[in-house]
């Protein structure tokens, strides 16, 4: 049975977490105000479920009974699951091709459409007793409905001095690149765009920003992208299955035999052939574009990723890097130069070297 001061505790960190994402104790069946012990054992509940994370150790750093992002991600998608797809594949007529670097549309081998995230966000920065009078990120300047005071502007992206020389790679939990536009408006972040399940890549800004995506040492002088993933692992994969197929998708590949800072999640779904194609053509891209080495200067094999890379070695090295290499608490995105592309008939590397030869040929 939890202490009176770790009720508290977890009371405080959900009322802070509800401020800060925009949920309530009524997305878990509850009054919306109720944020004592029955929310916590009811996110509990939810975290241990099939839709649910499985634990503070194994994903993203969510403590158990407290919604975190990764909860909070996985609880929105849950309450959607029964919604229209809204990544419906694009007409290959309607794809641009054209991806945007510093103001120019630079024609690229693979369909892009843009989903711009907004620059900007305002929000009230008072404070009481250490916590943010209102926490909502709002797309316009006003006053607070709370205190009354003038919100203040944040930025979801910024300019860049000079030319990215990395990559950092991610996966965002969701299954819909509208969602992960959603999700990183709401909280403030940003990436460079990301790849749908039907490998279209999804820009959200142009590639001369930098974005606010693994932190200042990666972010400094790298890209980020996401692919398009929901990274379930071992019982809970023939359900994720279930709901992919009701949207009209094909099953996901199953991966087995990863292993993350040394850590063994077992088997996961993983991504669609078409998307690591994608991800292959837009590293020939942006060498041909940025001159971004082709490959990871981190490169261990196709199931084996390394564990947190030194600060002193992020500030140096240029290529493409996954975020578990950036911070011991990620395990994304798990892509590798040798991840094997069945349609190619290749590793990833090599297509991309193929891709960007005949991109300068």
């Amino acid at each position: 049975m939890a202490t009176a001061s770790e009720e508290a505790f977890s009371e405080a960190r959900n009322r802070e977490s509800a401020r800060e994402l925009g949920w309530d104790p009524s997305w878990f069946g509850l009054d919306a105000d109720d944020f004592g012990p029955t929310l916590t054992a009811a996110v509990e509940a939810f975290q241990a479920s099939s839709l649910g994370i499985v634990g503070a150790e194994e994903d993203d750093g969510d403590l158990p009974g407290i919604v975190g992002w990764a909860t909070f991600l996985r609880l929105h998608a849950a309450l959607e699951a029964d919604e229209d797809d809204p990544d419906a594949p694009v007409p290959e007529e309607e794809a641009s091709g054209l991806l945007m670097i510093d103001g120019e549309p630079m024609p690229v081998p693979f369909a892009v459409r843009q989903l711009p995230i907004e620059r900007y966000y305002y929000r009230c920065e008072t404070k009481t007793d250490g916590e943010r009078c209102n926490g909502k990120r709002y797309s316009s300047p006003g006053r607070c409905s709370k205190c009354g005071k003038k919100r203040k502007r944040g930025r979801r992206f910024a300019e860049r001095g000079g030319k990215p020389d990395r990559v950092i790679w991610h996966w965002p939990v969701t299954e819909s690149s509208r969602k992960t536009h959603r999700f990183l408006s709401a909280k403030g972040i940003s990436s460079n765009g990301e790849i749908s399940w039907d490998g279209t890549l999804v820009q959200f800004c142009d590639l001369k920003f930098r974005t606010f995506h693994a932190g200042s040492r990666a972010n400094n002088a790298g890209l980020g992208f996401d692919v398009s993933l929901n990274p379930v692992r071992k019982s809970k994969i023939e359900k994720a299955q279930r709901k992919i197929e009701r949207l009209g998708r094909p099953p996901r590949p199953v991966l087995e035999g990863v292993t993350v800072h040394g850590w063994r999640p077992g088997p996961i779904l993983y991504y669609y052939d078409r998307q690591l194609v994608t991800v292959a053509k837009l590293r020939a891209a942006l060498h041909v574009f940025l001159d971004v080495p082709l490959a990871s200067p981190r490169e261990s094999g196709r199931l084996t990723f390394q564990h947190e890379a030194r600060q002193s070695f992020m500030r140096e090295a240029r290529g493409h890097f996954n975020h578990s290499d950036c911070s011991g608490k990620k395990w994304d995105a798990c892509i590798s130069d040798e991840t094997w592309i069945e349609s190619a008939g290749m590793t990833l590397i090599d297509l991309a070297r193929e891709i960007a030869e005949g991109m300068t040929a």
